[in-house]
């Protein structure tokens, strides 16, 4: 036991006379107190220095932090010092926040609704094909064309009894409305007296006007709003050339010479010239403005210069008529006459 608490107190001490010797105590013992104070006061400064540096970054952070504050959030919800005011931005969202809800929830029925739109534009499309394929130039046409065959099927229904087989004739009146076609018709004109083909000429050639009447109505309808479209687009587009009321009464007869053909490029166009005409005019008028006011300059200058030729010199006395002799007398007159 002996033995081992003696080895470990000799590697305690060679431990320790490893990391100081005792030169290095000797020195520090006999160093003087004032240095030992100014190692001590140095160490001090160095610590203030380091933490003076480090309060000096967190500081500088907080600038720039409070900087892009600043520069990120809108003039009317800063304070005074120009930070955030998070009292007015959260105001505001609560405010907005319905509004946020509800474009949320549009966005979700769009959503919803947008498959339903575009089945019905597709069926859409379908029709306009199937109604082209059937040689008509579009649905409306084609429903007129049923309608029409349906009218004419019901007035020969009244007709019957005049026919030799009703039952045969009432079933190509049905396969006639469900499937129109003049060949069809014919046969069925075949089968009715002339009394009571002219009576149902007579109900088709008003269903016919009345189409007719409807169609005009609808194509005056379309032209007027397509000529509207190209009114407001001209004028929400080149607002200040309609203050010019020559243009405005060009742009005018224009329409009305081309109605709804007269499209927005085509009024791109003339405004585009008008413009340009305008710009040339007031170029020519300042040309011909500077051409004036040089030529009046130049014609006063020469007014100036004879009024200063022709005026008597200002030392020229007026001769005194009374020292005068007879012939330096008529003389004189003969000057001034």
């Amino acid at each position: 036991m002996e033995i081992e608490q003696t080895t470990s107190t000799n590697n305690v001490d060679n431990s320790s006379a490893q990391e100081y010797s005792i030169e290095d105590i000797q020195n520090v013992l006999d160093e003087p107190t004032n240095e030992r104070s100014d190692n001590v006061a140095a160490k001090t400064d160095e610590n203030d220095d380091t933490q003076s540096e480090t309060d000096t970054s967190s500081q500088d952070n907080s600038q720039e932090s409070s900087k892009e504050d600043k520069n990120d959030c809108p003039e009317k919800f800063r304070n005074e010092d120009g930070t955030a005011n998070v009292e007015k931005i959260l105001k505001s969202y609560k405010e907005l926040e319905p509004l946020i809800n509800q474009k949320a929830q549009w966005e979700k029925e769009r959503a919803e609704l947008l498959p339903y739109k575009e089945q019905f534009e597709k069926q859409q499309q379908q029709y306009e094909e199937n109604a082209r394929q059937q040689g008509f130039n579009s649905v409306q046409d084609m429903e007129y064309n049923y309608e029409l065959a349906n009218l004419t099927a019901n007035e020969y229904a009244k007709y019957l009894r005049y026919t030799e087989e009703p039952e045969k004739v009432r079933q190509m009146l049905i396969d006639y409305a469900n499937n129109p076609n003049d060949e069809l018709l014919n046969d069925i004109e075949f089968e009715f007296p002339s009394e009571a083909i002219k009576r149902v000429t007579v109900a088709q050639e008003r269903q016919k006007q009345y189409y007719q009447s409807i169609a005009s109505k609808q194509a005056e309808t379309q032209k007027l709003s397509n000529i509207e479209n190209v009114i407001k687009y001209a004028v929400e587009k080149h607002n200040d050339i309609f203050d010019y009321e020559p243009f405005k009464q060009l742009f005018i007869n224009t329409l009305n010479r081309y109605g709804d053909s007269f499209t927005n490029d085509d009024a791109e166009m003339l405004i585009g010239t008008m413009v340009q005409m305008k710009d040339l005019f007031q170029k020519e008028f300042e040309k011909q403005s500077n051409k004036d006011l040089q030529n009046k300059q130049a014609t006063d200058a020469a007014a100036s210069i004879n009024t200063a030729n022709s005026a008597p010199a200002t030392s020229q006395k007026d001769p005194d008529i009374s020292k005068m002799s007879d012939k330096q007398l008529v003389k004189l007159l003969k000057d001034y006459v």
